[in-house]
């Protein structure tokens, strides 16, 4: 069975954000309540959608407490499902500006692999080259992704392009994670924090 989960904190990304708590919120607790629960796909897919509609970007990047709420859920999750294989894909447009900094980050992405958890983070990266953007000055570089998806035990960080079809290629960096994921085993629960 392979699921997929979206789990998002408020990111100014092009998807949505699904939790609507203090907008500068930096307590991890906040976020481990998800909005859509993890559940198989594709009969969670309308679920997830109507919440991703729901929800527009609208603070700073508080990176280290949404990842880790997530890294907190996904550990529960991990804990009442032993049989499952749980990892937690971190989608951001910004490097952190709220509540910590990229080695915070990274150092809660290996928390959640390194206590031998088996929670691995997967980073996409939602870049726009070219494009200035006063609300966020500060775009995701590979190098600060790739710190952080090194540490969470994926390696290296997947990037998205919004001057492409973003829509296409995000779909095809969360299959790609997915695939990944269950070449090794049958049974994978894989949240997504937009």
């Amino acid at each position: 069975r392979s699921t997929l989960f979206p789990y998002t904190t408020l990111f100014r990304s092009p998807q949505a954000n699904i939790f609507t708590p203090d907008p500068n919120e930096c307590n991890a607790a906040t976020y481990q309540t998800p909005d859509v629960e993890i559940g198989p796909l594709p009969m969670n897919a309308a679920a997830i959608v109507s919440s991703l509609n729901a929800h527009e970007p609208s603070t700073d990047t508080p990176t280290k407490a949404a990842l880790q709420g997530a890294a907190n859920h996904a550990l529960a999750w991990k804990t009442s499902h032993p049989n499952d294989v749980v990892a937690v894909v971190l989608v951001t447009d910004g490097i952190p500006n709220a509540c910590g900094s990229v080695q915070d980050v990274s150092d809660t992405a290996a928390m959640a692999w390194n206590n031998g958890t088996g929670v691995r983070t997967f980073v996409i990266g939602v870049t726009s080259p070219g494009v200035d953007c006063d609300a966020d000055p500060d775009p995701p570089n590979p190098q600060d992704l790739d710190s952080i998806a090194a540490a969470g035990g994926t390696g290296k960080a997947l990037i998205v392009d919004v001057t492409q079809d973003a829509a296409k290629q995000l779909t095809d960096e969360l299959n790609m994670i997915r695939q990944s994921i269950t070449m090794t085993t049958t049974k994978t629960e894989v949240m997504v924090m937009l």
